[in-house]
């Protein structure tokens, strides 16, 4: 069962814009995907990945602390954000230090 139905509740809104958190964390992972990978091949891997992982521990922790959907949204896509950018990271990571068959078992 899903936490929607609890979030409209504790934020006295409605079920739509409680979905809209879903699709604001998958934007927000896609611009981290396309921005993660470019820096890290500019800057190196280590700074991207670590900084992808603390952005989305940040998102997170606003989005259990969010007093409003607005600022749950906002919350939402940075998460997507920091998480986009540290997977894009560490699957560039896997790409370098492995051959493709071993990367992809």
């Amino acid at each position: 069962m899903t936490a929607f139905p609890q979030v409209t509740a504790d934020l006295n809104t409605s079920a739509s814009l409680v979905g809209l958190t879903l699709t604001a964390f998958f934007v927000g992972m896609g611009l981290g995907q396309l921005l993660g990978g470019p820096v890290s091949d500019q800057v190196g891997r280590r700074v991207p990945l670590v900084t992808g992982g603390l952005v989305c521990t940040l998102g997170a922790i606003g989005c259990a602390l969010a007093p409003s959907i607005q600022a749950l949204i906002a919350f939402r896509v940075l998460q997507g954000f920091g998480g986009g950018a540290a997977a894009a990271v560490a699957r560039a990571v896997v790409m370098y230090v492995t051959t493709a068959r071993p990367a992809a078992a």
